[in-house]
């Protein structure tokens, strides 16, 4: 159990009068009671926008075709074993995500159900733990219009759209908040070892704001007595936190290291121009800070009139220092200290994470889940403590100014309900050819084929893929290297001349079936053929001639398994090759032809 010196909340001079009624408890009753209604009504609108999609098994995001069918293991383990791909995506399941994922996966049999499963807790844990350190703070009424906003600031959202170890930066960000305001040292330290077997990345921000928060309470005199001892704990864990996030990313020497920005800036797959992660060079920092740090205010669909998207850094700014210094004259708190510690912390993580990419994540993500819960912790409670009065006296002025704030937020970004929510990815989308892999081709079997074409196969269709645009990831150098050999050959396989070529080149590589993105052989499509860099090149050098002299030219208009045992299937989109009875065929056509 905690000290009592442990127990004790960090702002214990203002939370308890600001959490109560005080002295007008029907007209506090009554603003408690309008947010609650505008929640009720908000919430059901926003489950109502994204009902289509979620929880509906056919429907998932693009990030989770490539994390999300490592769940496959638990129930066949025998396919995936020793899968280059698999073994990599399934490194970026924290052991944790990954345990809560398996457990799910065994219940619902499905990936993708799991996903959505995983997506609920990840949002029940977030909203639950930021009422709590919002009420905590100011009361149940701006908890309350916290909640409001968390709920309409979509473009934070969707980052837990399917069910993704990044979409527990949310709720952790708002354990901490609730555990640091409440002066919960044990439970904040149960927090960060939580987050370095959910999601590392967060966490190290995490440790990095309750460090400077503990290093901040121990210098200041009136403080120290209360925070030296949870300082010295918190140097205790360092080096086991610090052994377990090793322990979690980890990677076997064959997937290789984290490539450094140096090494990442010589490699065209991580350039703006044509990259597969098109993130180098950086943006300048203010921009970033523009664009992903306003999330809170600008989501990335709706267009602001031009002065607010222009002038809204500006104006959260400017209330942000009203709010702190016009607290320092009065000689009290309105957005607790815990909570400007964080958002500096953000700030310092960033920048301390662009030369250091990518060793602590892309920078930028650093940015827009962080600044927007410190955005709508700080505000929702600051506003309402400036306005509330000492003694709680005014909650009808405080209400009408954190309506006013919603006004401005409505003028950015309207009702927040457009969009899918990035449930951008269904069973469909490449056609229904992924349906047929898993009905009709063995378990274990290869499949290759245009690496955008084949992205839904180790999802969708529950087959190991040989390389596919989304798996390729170039931040491991191992990984990278081996990659871009696999879809340079998938590449030259589908742009191959004549089933002969075709065989032989996938053959080499023990691949079971190729599939044909038909459409991308139309005359017009072969003169704008390319990929992401450094393989565009590559493609345009092997779409160059006759558009007739292509392999897929040779394959059968339509399935005819007792003439083309080699071609299976075939839709309006792809054409499958077995690659085994295309072998046979080739060496009956040649034994035919000698005899």
């Amino acid at each position: 159990m905690n000290s009592p010196a442990l127990s004790q909340p960090i702002n214990t001079e203002i939370a308890p009068s600001n959490a109560s009624p005080g002295k007008c408890p029907r007209a506090a009753r009554l603003v408690e009671l309008f947010f609650l209604s505008a929640l009720a009504i908000y919430a059901y609108l926003f489950v109502k926008s994204i009902s289509p999609f979620w929880f509906n098994p056919e429907w998932t995001t693009d990030d989770g075709v490539q994390q999300l069918f490592p769940f496959y293991a638990v129930l066949e383990p025998k396919v995936w074993h020793g899968d280059l791909v698999f073994e990599m995506m399934r490194g970026y399941l924290a052991p944790l995500h990954f345990g809560l994922g398996a457990t799910l996966t065994l219940l619902t049999k499905s990936p993708i159900m799991t996903g959505h499963a995983v997506m609920l807790v990840q949002f029940l844990l977030a909203a639950v733990f930021l009422f709590l350190a919002v009420r905590k703070a100011a009361g149940i009424a701006p908890a309350l219009f916290s909640l409001i906003w968390l709920l309409h600031t979509r473009s934070i959202l969707q980052r837990m759209t399917g069910g993704l170890p990044r979409g527990w930066a949310v709720p952790l960000i708002s354990a901490y908040f609730y555990f640091v305001l409440a002066g919960r040292h044990r439970a904040v330290l149960l927090v960060l070892l939580c987050g370095c077997l959910l999601n590392p990345p967060a966490t190290f921000l995490l440790g990095a704001a309750y460090g400077l928060h503990l290093v901040w309470g121990s210098i200041t005199k009136e403080t120290r007595p209360t925070f030296k001892r949870p300082l010295l704990e918190l140097c205790l864990a360092t080096p086991i936190l610090l052994a377990v996030t090793l322990a979690v990313t980890q990677r076997p020497q064959h997937i290789g290291h984290v490539l450094s920005l140096s090494e990442a800036s010589e490699l065209p797959e991580m350039s703006r121009s044509g990259g597969r992660f098109s993130f180098l060079p950086f943006q300048p920092w203010p921009r970033e800070l523009r664009e992903y740090g306003m999330r809170a205010f600008l989501g990335k669909k709706e267009n602001p009139p031009p002065f607010l998207r222009a002038s809204m850094p500006f104006i959260s700014l400017g209330l942000l220092t009203l709010l702190v210094f016009s607290a320092k004259r009065q000689r009290r708190e309105y957005i607790p200290g815990p909570i400007l510690i964080f958002g500096l912390a953000s700030l310092i993580v960033y920048f301390i994470s662009r030369p250091l990419a990518f060793y602590l994540y892309v920078p930028d993500r650093h940015l827009n889940i962080p600044l927007a819960l410190f955005f709508i912790s700080a505000f929702s409670i600051g506003i309402w403590r400036a306005l509330v009065g000492p003694s709680s006296q005014r909650p009808l002025v405080a209400c009408a100014g954190l309506l006013a704030l919603g006004t401005v937020l409505y003028a950015c970004t309207g009702l927040g309900l457009k969009g899918e929510m990035n449930f951008n990815y269904n069973s469909a989308k490449r056609g229904a050819y992924p349906t047929w892999l898993r009905e009709h081709t063995p378990e274990t079997a290869l499949i290759a084929g245009h690496p955008t074409m084949v992205d839904p196969v180790p999802l969708f269709a529950r087959r190991r893929v040989y390389a596919s645009s989304e798996t390729w990831h170039p931040f491991y150098s191992g990984y990278n290297i081996e990659m871009k050999r696999r879809l340079s050959i998938a590449l030259r396989a589908h742009y191959s001349h004549t089933l002969n070529e075709l065989y032989s080149i996938l053959a080499s590589e023990r691949i079971d079936y190729f599939v044909f993105d038909r459409r991308l052989f139309y005359p017009a499509a072969l003169q704008k053929a390319g990929y992401f860099m450094p393989l565009n090149d590559l493609v345009r050098e092997l779409t160059q001639g006759d558009p007739a002299a292509y392999a897929y030219r040779e394959l059968p208009e339509q399935v005819n398994l007792d003439k083309y045992p080699f071609m299976p299937y075939r839709d309006r989109l792809v054409a499958i090759v077995d690659v085994a009875k295309l072998g046979e065929f080739l060496s009956q056509q040649t034994t035919v032809g000698a005899s």
